[in-house]
């Protein structure tokens, strides 16, 4: 009998936790009807033609892209508050920008502006990393996108209430409607600093794992009360995401300057763990895209596992990093490269591949390169002003 109400006790903390989580999960998700969506057009519409929000495109392709998506947000964004950022595409790939009026810049030349001498220690490597690097660009084509928008808002004085990052490549972009599922999120949650979309399936199954693993971490009797401590918090912030890694999603103006930034493929995970909670919101519309090779998904999602796992166990809260404990992370974490093994398509009959590579490194926000005088002000205006 005692066992029994043992057992019974043990399934209502279960089931109450299970409640508990649901009810974390669940706040801050907006599933918005196709009628709620087209209601609020008008509203975006005043939006997006009042300065309010500047969209940021990293681009790094080979074939032409962009079509579908800029011959849409054209329609509705003045193209100066558009900036693609060129992180070594070929140059066809870059017509349909050109073809809209929009701003095309390069991502190592908007990078010329940083003192990389000084900047690179903290990066503990020795090679400047352009847009152009490997599967490394991604990231510094956004830094670039980030500096460029804040020489605009010094030197041009046009500085948007919000930053709208967006990929390229989709096609069919006026059935997705991203940017008007954005701003429903926005408007009906104003106080928001992060909105992002929400989409089921998209690899997010790997790394959801790894995110919920950090609860091993917070309840483990073999790490210090702090680790458990910032798992937790780790695990009830990360698992609320759907699509942790969005492409498509708005950043406020203060918090975008005060993130930091990821070489390459941590961007959307570095912003989770950055930011607050978010605002997800549920696009039911088809997102049609390039899908990455298995090796490349699989490097790149087990690269965001490891970083998850090292982030948790260092204890620090990355929205308190400092420029010096950047660098203390990329000297001892990051400098150490990447083992692993990835499982090939299921027509490949060979053994487990083995992978081994360089990891991203974190770069500081660009508060944090205005503050320490890592700005060359005199490049960045003049690269503005001819732009």
């Amino acid at each position: 009998m005692e066992s029994q109400q043992r057992r019974t006790d043990y399934a209502d903390v279960m089931n109450g936790e299970q409640e508990r989580l649901q009810q974390i999960f669940s706040t801050g998700y907006l599933r918005p009807s196709h009628e709620e969506i087209e209601a609020n057009l008008p509203r975006a519409k005043e939006f997006l033609q009042g300065g309010k929000l500047a969209m940021i495109i990293p681009v790094k392709e080979k074939r032409p892209v962009g079509e579908s998506l800029l011959s849409n947000v054209t329609r509705k964004l003045p193209p100066r508050c558009i900036t693609v950022v060129d992180g070594g595409s070929e140059a066809r790939a870059l017509e349909a920008a050109r073809k809209y009026g929009i701003r095309v810049l390069s991502a190592s030349k908007i990078l010329d502006a940083l003192d990389w001498e000084r900047l690179l220690p903290i990066l503990a490597t020795e090679e400047r990393p352009y847009g152009a690097r490997g599967t490394n660009g991604k990231g510094v084509a956004v830094l670039a996108g980030y500096l460029f928008q804040y020489g605009v808002a010094h030197y041009a004085h046009f500085q948007p209430a919000w930053i709208c990052q967006h990929d390229i490549e989709l096609a069919e972009y006026e059935k997705y409607r991203g940017l008007e599922y954005l701003l429903y999120g926005l408007f009906q949650k104003p106080a928001a600093r992060y909105v992002k979309m929400a989409q089921g399936g998209r690899e997010n199954e790997r790394c959801m794992a790894m995110r919920s693993a950090l609860s091993c971490i917070a309840t483990s009797p073999y790490v210090a009360p702090a680790v458990r401590k910032y798992a937790a918090e780790l695990f009830e912030k990360l698992t609320t995401d759907k699509w942790m890694l969005t492409g498509e999603f708005m950043i406020d103006w203060a918090t975008a300057m005060r993130r930091p930034f990821a070489i390459g493929f941590l961007e959307e995970t570095l912003i989770a763990l950055f930011t607050g909670s978010s605002i997800r919101v549920a696009n039911p519309n088809p997102r049609s895209d390039d899908k990455n090779s298995q090796q490349k998904e699989s490097k790149m999602q087990q690269e965001i596992c490891n970083f998850l796992l090292a982030v948790a166990l260092g204890e620090q809260r990355v929205c308190e990093w400092s420029v010096e404990d950047i660098a203390r992370f990329n000297h001892r974490v990051l400098s150490r490269p990447i083992r692993m093994g990835w499982i090939p398509e299921p027509e490949d009959l060979g053994p487990v591949r083995a992978e081994v590579f360089e990891q991203n490194r974190i770069i500081p926000s660009v508060t944090m390169l205005e503050d320490g005088g890592f700005i060359n002000e005199t490049k960045l205006e003049q690269l503005v002003s001819s732009h």
